[in-house]
């Protein structure tokens, strides 16, 4: 799996140690399923204002007939609350469309659509 950070927020040794333990924890099952993911990082206010305003956007390439990414982001006054919570939606969400592939609805027949 490869992992991108980018953003606006400088990404310290601290900050790629705990992206790379949460990713993994979050997202290591489907490891294989995973082609790579792209994290970004931001200040929403600047970095002289304080608040609940700490981005974490993460999105998901899955090795599917799809290609479309999984994306999840969260907003939080700590960057790591919002870079653990973004991970923990990102693994129900990837979870989510793997099932999706796994289990394609069934189309309705046209004898049975009203």
């Amino acid at each position: 799996m490869q992992i991108e950070i980018r953003g606006h927020i400088k990404a310290t040794d601290a900050i790629r140690d705990h992206i790379d333990r949460r990713l993994r924890t979050a997202i290591g099952r489907f490891g294989h399923r995973v082609r790579s993911v792209t994290i970004r990082l931001d200040d929403i206010n600047g970095p002289a204002r304080g608040g609940n305003d700490k981005a974490c956007h993460i999105e998901a390439v899955l090795d599917s007939p799809r290609r479309n990414p999984v994306v999840v982001e969260e907003v939080h006054a700590d960057l790591y609350s919002a870079i653990t919570r973004a991970a923990e939606r990102l693994s129900v969400a990837v979870r989510r469309e793997l099932d999706r592939l796994r289990h394609p609805p069934r189309e309705r027949s046209s004898a049975t659509a009203s």
